[in-house]
């Protein structure tokens, strides 16, 4: 079946997940920088923050375009023409969901990440204040627009922001 969540999800890939993906894929080949567990956690939430934009905008043009024969759902939503209610327990609880697949929905960084991630983000805040870094909303502009540079360049000083940050006594590999 073709449901509308399946075409809204390939809609998600392809504008979002997969340019970024291809990026990465680029920058696994041609550098080590993913090789340990810092640069694999710096990686992962550089490019959660990337792609939460992404499916921000994405989310917000798609509530507001016309659905033939129905509206634009925001409006439908403000006149209160809601889709009917599903069955009670056809959604799982959102504890039976985690249980049924555990450690796919949430990303959960190592103790030490959280530890320096204060230290991280103040160092990240002064960098944009010194307008040295693009905010996470002017890199998935320039995912989208093919300017693999600025994307790259940053990730790469997202990675070593989190290496400086990080004590070497944690030895992560």
């Amino acid at each position: 079946s073709n449901m509308k969540i399946e075409r809204y999800w390939v809609d998600v890939n392809a504008k979002i997940n997969y340019p970024i993906k291809a990026l990465l894929a680029e920058v696994a080949e041609t550098s080590s920088v993913m090789s340990d567990s810092v640069g694999k956690t710096a990686v992962s939430q550089f490019v959660c923050r990337v792609a939460t934009v992404g499916i921000n905008r994405h989310m917000a043009a798609y509530n507001n375009h016309r659905i033939p024969g129905r509206g634009i759902p925001n409006e439908l939503a403000r006149r209160g023409d809601q889709p009917p209610l599903m069955v009670p327990n056809v959604i799982p609880s959102t504890e039976d969901a985690t249980e049924a697949y555990p450690g796919s929905l949430q990303t959960t960084y190592p103790d030490w990440y959280m530890e320096i991630l204060p230290v991280l983000m103040q160092g990240r805040d002064e960098l944009y204040r010194n307008n040295r870094i693009c905010s996470d909303d002017e890199l998935f502009t320039a995912v989208v627009n093919g300017d693999d540079e600025t994307f790259i360049s940053h990730l790469q000083m997202f990675i070593k922001a989190t290496r400086d940050c990080c004590p070497s006594t944690h030895g992560h590999s």
